[in-house]
């Protein structure tokens, strides 16, 4: 066996040795019910697909950010200043879009506040009155997806996500006013985009 083939079979054996560790650690978050069987099994499927090192760079984004949301609220990072969804077990309960298309408003979104899109789509409208005075975190990550956030006009929003060739792009921000709303974005696109949109005003008839 040439070096060359020796390298090449050393890179495979470290590649399938990982993706063994991100299926266990899945595999665990599953058993705590912090991922529905769905999503899960979808997540090994395509894990079981990698085979490059920077798709196990995206797998391993995945599996840490799925293990936040299986741990208690108390370790989560200080960036996200909101408590997740929690699930029947009182576990925190992250919202993926995996494979798929995901449009949030209103109520859910009032519930959730920390959201996945992985070779999806995910669709967040904002409207007026909808978020509480003062500051609102919003913890998105835009793996190979994107995001959309869609806000009012006179809303403010800033941006702090990070990118991992891929973009977070804010075009309009409103002006910060006291005893109002402030939206704070957090979180990142991994070969992904987060994209803020504001809505278009309505007009009155009258």
């Amino acid at each position: 066996m040439t070096d060359k083939n020796v390298a090449l079979s050393s890179r495979e054996a470290r590649i399938e040795e990982r993706k063994n560790q991100a299926i266990e650690a899945l595999s665990a978050q599953f058993s705590q019910n912090a991922l529905p069987i769905e999503e899960y099994e979808r997540l090994v499927e395509y894990i079981n697909r990698v085979e490059s090192e920077r798709e196990l760079a995206i797998v391993d984004k995945i599996v840490n950010e799925t293990a936040l949301y299986a741990s208690n609220p108390a370790t989560m990072p200080a960036s996200v200043s909101i408590t997740p969804a929690t699930a029947d077990d009182g576990k925190p309960k992250i919202d993926l879009a995996l494979f798929s298309n995901r449009e949030i408003s209103g109520d859910t979104l009032n519930r959730r506040r920390s959201f996945m899109a992985l070779f999806g789509n995910t669709i967040i409208t904002i409207r007026d009155g909808e978020l509480p005075v003062g500051r609102t975190v919003l913890h998105v990550n835009a793996v190979l997806g994107n995001v959309i956030i869609k806000v009012p006009p006179s809303l403010a929003v800033s941006m702090e996500a990070v990118t991992y060739l891929g973009n977070a792009v804010l075009r309009s921000q409103g002006q910060r006013l006291p005893n109002s709303p402030e939206l704070v974005i957090t979180g990142g696109a991994y070969l992904g985009n987060i994209e803020v949109q504001v809505l278009k005003e309505k007009k009155r008839l009258y």
